[in-house]
């Protein structure tokens, strides 16, 4: 199967029993009750906006916005069919353990931050208590992205990246935010996106625990830059959230979340959306959660090589990842946009021993022949 998506081608005693039992399968998936499941997150949004986010894909609210009560939290997520999660309190756990709405445990957001300072021993004397009091559900921890080798350490580490090797190992999912247009102001960045994906991935979680992404989406810049040849709405278009959640995918994350808040919209907002964004938020989620069981399979081993024509002389960049399920191979690929030129229009020919079979390009309703084991696509930023 081929997926082309837009630009894309794409402790034991001391627990108790859960309505939901949240687990990590042996490809890092998250198994919902024992099925595979992609969680698709919403950052600290109010209770209230729930009702209308879960039109967008979302089936996963992280920590409340407005400091509602755990059991309501949860209440209202299992009210719209989707799951919460809530802030590790042990205060919490007897009122929303058994809770048909509740999916898992966040820790402080971002730890290593200059301001926080927060040591991984201190992480881990927290998880060692969540999984004592509660084993069914995961513990998320969400740290800066600089581990990352482009972005400098916080001073309170002197340097050094000896920390991010250990805040890993005191959660059960770890995850970041590299927002290259929202946050720097620097839309040529994106590729970064799915480069820390993949040094979190392989290098600081050795491959051991689930990782996941934050993923800007909000239609102005943060309050640190602008880009003014945008206009007013100058943050990330839509096609660029997209590019960057399949990289994030490609490069291992096991679940995404959006960060949808903004200062200047015109004011503070939750969820400052353009209606192109929200648009695309609909149909990026909807492929995702329609290749649930794919993304939770086995990396595929066998090898897709890539060649690439079109702009500035094939010296542009398409990543991509293989997955088997039953017996088709998937090859999801994603064209890393703002680094090819203007256009950002590339051919790209895939080959792949042994392939004789007609490609199916998934949610275009095509197919393509194969020949010699090879077979050639066009990327854009849009589809067509």
């Amino acid at each position: 199967m081929f997926i082309r998506c837009a630009q894309f081608v794409i402790l034991a005693a001391c627990s108790v029993f859960a309505a939901n039992v949240v687990t990590i399968g042996p490809n890092k998936e998250f198994r919902l009750n024992g099925k595979p499941f992609f969680p698709i997150m919403q950052w600290m949004q109010n209770d209230f906006l729930v009702r209308s986010q879960v039109q967008y894909g979302i089936n996963l609210f992280a920590v409340p916005g407005n400091g509602v009560a755990a059991r309501n939290w949860c209440d209202t997520a299992a009210k719209y069919g989707v799951y919460a999660c809530c802030d590790w309190d042990p205060g919490d756990v007897n009122a929303i353990v058994n809770h048909n709405g509740f999916f898992g445990w966040f820790f402080g957001d971002e730890p290593d931050l200059q301001s926080n300072a927060i040591r991984p021993d201190s992480i881990r004397r927290q998880y060692d208590r969540i999984k004592c009091e509660d084993s069914n559900h995961p513990a998320f921890l969400t740290i800066t992205a600089s581990f990352y080798s482009q972005q400098s350490r916080p001073a309170w580490m002197n340097g050094a990246d000896s920390f991010y090797y250990s805040y890993p190992k005191y959660a059960d999912a770890v995850g970041f935010d590299r927002y290259p247009v929202y946050g720097w102001c620097r839309p040529d960045w994106i590729y970064q996106v799915g480069d820390a994906q993949a040094e979190l991935v392989d290098k600081y979680a050795a491959g051991r625990k689930s990782t996941y992404q934050w993923i800007e989406c909000v239609k102005t810049s943060g309050q640190w830059c602008e880009l003014s040849a945008r206009g007013t709405d100058d943050g990330p278009y839509d096609y660029e959230i997209e590019n960057q959640a399949w990289l994030a995918i490609i490069h291992g994350a096991n679940a995404i979340g959006y960060f949808t808040h903004s200062w200047e919209c015109p004011g503070y907002s939750q969820f400052c959306a353009s209606a192109a964004q929200g648009t695309m938020l609909t149909k990026v989620n909807g492929r995702i959660t329609a290749l649930t069981d794919v993304l939770c399979s086995a990396d595929a081993t066998d090898s897709v090589r890539t060649s690439i024509t079109g702009v500035g002389g094939g010296n542009g960049r398409v990543d991509v990842k293989s997955k088997v399920k039953g017996d088709s191979l998937y090859v999801i690929a994603a064209n890393v946009l703002n680094m090819t030129g203007a256009a950002d229009s590339q051919r790209v020919t895939f080959t792949l021993t042994g392939l004789t079979s007609p490609v199916s390009v998934l949610f275009e309703n095509r197919t393509i022949t194969p020949t010699n084991g090879a077979f050639t696509d066009g990327f854009g930023k849009r589809s067509s």
